[in-house]
């Protein structure tokens, strides 16, 4: 009866040490995960910093172009653009306050 509960027993540790060494393979398979995934998040972050100093170098560019175009600060404060809704086609020269030439189609 002895000898029956050593079998068992060895069995058991037998059976014990491969759910043990299932369940650590599958922890260090998730952490290897993990590290992958903090890997690559650390590489999209350098990627979106880089990006962010190449978008603020090329505003700076334009602005620079801008500024060197424009003849004066005045030139560039008393431009304006017309607001949406105002009645005034920016793309066409025709003012919808002026009356219309006599002979011409209404619209």
């Amino acid at each position: 009866m002895q000898d029956m509960l050593y079998v068992v027993l060895i069995v058991l540790i037998a059976v014990g040490a491969n759910v043990i060494r299932t369940i650590v393979k599958n922890k260090n398979k998730r952490l290897e995960l993990q590290y992958n995934i903090l890997k690559d998040e650390i590489k999209l972050e350098e990627i979106k910093q880089k990006n962010y100093l190449l978008e603020n170098e090329k505003l700076r560019l334009e602005l620079q172009q801008i500024q060197s175009n424009a003849s004066t600060k005045d030139e560039l404060l008393d431009f304006k653009q017309p607001r949406l809704g105002s009645g005034i086609d920016p793309l066409s020269n025709v003012d919808p306050s002026q009356p219309k030439e006599a002979g011409t189609k209404p619209d």
